[in-house]
């Protein structure tokens, strides 16, 4: 009989990939918001929130932090809470909780030097030391940022340094990825900080908040390559020019269109690109102030989450396929 929960359930029976998927020209994104999720209920707790991301059947988890505990719900479109838990301790106080989809039923999060799955159906979960995992993590290291490769389940964590490390689907090992020198304001820098990372093809998307700039990189070998840099809007908000903007999130549709969104300090757009990446297909203006986005499915179909720290919502848009 089968395990209800083993250690973790392995994933390399249903690959994505395998998937007939229809070919779509264009993807556009609704003028206006289908429909608001209030999460004012979270908000009232305390929490800080850190992270969203969409499941298969239209639920929203959302990770964050009161003080120094970790927190991570499910919630309905309603703003309900289905699901809470408190995952993580942190002695110092600081420290964010970010997550991503794993499968149907499962999300990771990592918080500092742990990682957790977590299983939304009734809160259970399995927590590791990122040490006990992965060998060459050094005392002080932190994870900041998790995404999952959806053609194979590999998870990559983002740190507090220049690596990044691929693990599969148990939470095994695999490699090591160092983020590749860029030039930033004409000087050689190390992209030392992957803000956030989410996979496009195979390949790393990593905004690099500091140095106000996207790239999509290679994850074959052990050091990445830059293979190209996103375009920055083209819009200017009240003498903020291009140069200001940073990328704050990234996301992608079933269709590969990327959606990313970018701030200042007065101004959130967001932007859509191609499936290639290489080229910016639309800008839009929001506002409010935004810093996390994902999408999520309902009825078979793509939604795009936007969450507005100024307003405690949840922002539903419609990705209608042409």
């Amino acid at each position: 009989m089968k395990k209800e929960y083993p250690e973790l359930e392995s994933l390399s029976d249903f690959i994505i990939s395998d998937v007939p998927k229809v070919i779509v020209d264009d993807v556009t994104i609704s003028d206006h918001a289908e429909y608001v999720v209030d999460i004012k209920r979270l908000k009232a707790q305390g929490l800080q929130v850190n992270d969203i991301v969409g499941m298969r059947d239209g639920k929203i988890v959302i990770t964050g932090r009161n003080l120094n505990i970790s927190h991570i719900a499910v919630i309905d479109r309603r703003g309900e809470i289905l699901q809470q838990k408190n995952i993580c301790y942190s002695c110092s106080g600081h420290g964010t909780t970010h997550c991503c989809y794993l499968s149907e039923f499962k999300v990771i999060a990592v918080f500092d030097d742990e990682i957790i799955t977590w299983d939304v159906r009734d809160g259970s979960c399995k927590k590791k030391k990122m040490r006990d995992t992965i060998s060459c993590w050094v005392l002080g290291m932190k994870a900041i940022s998790v995404t999952t490769d959806p053609d194979n389940n590999h998870i990559f964590v983002g740190t507090n340094s220049k690596y990044v490390y691929e693990l599969d689907d148990q939470l095994t090992y695999r490699h090591t990825i160092t983020l590749p020198l860029t030039l930033l304001y004409g000087n050689m820098l190390v992209m030392n900080r992957a803000v956030t990372l989410s996979v496009h093809k195979r390949n790393l998307l990593v905004l690099d908040h500091n140095g106000k700039k996207a790239y999509a990189v290679t994850t074959g070998e052990a050091n990445g390559n830059v293979i190209y840099a996103f375009k920055k809007p083209d819009c200017v908000v009240r003498n903020v020019w291009r140069n200001d903007w940073r990328p704050v999130d990234v996301c992608t549709d079933m269709n590969m269109f990327i959606y990313m969104l970018w701030n200042n300090t007065v101004k959130c757009v967001l932007t859509q690109y191609s499936q290639d990446g290489r080229k910016l297909l639309n800008t839009k203006s929001l506002d409010m102030i935004c810093n996390l986005l994902t999408t999520l499915k309902e009825d078979g179909e793509d939604k795009l989450v936007i969450e507005s720290s100024d307003t405690q919502r949840l922002y539903i848009y419609g990705l209608n396929m042409t």
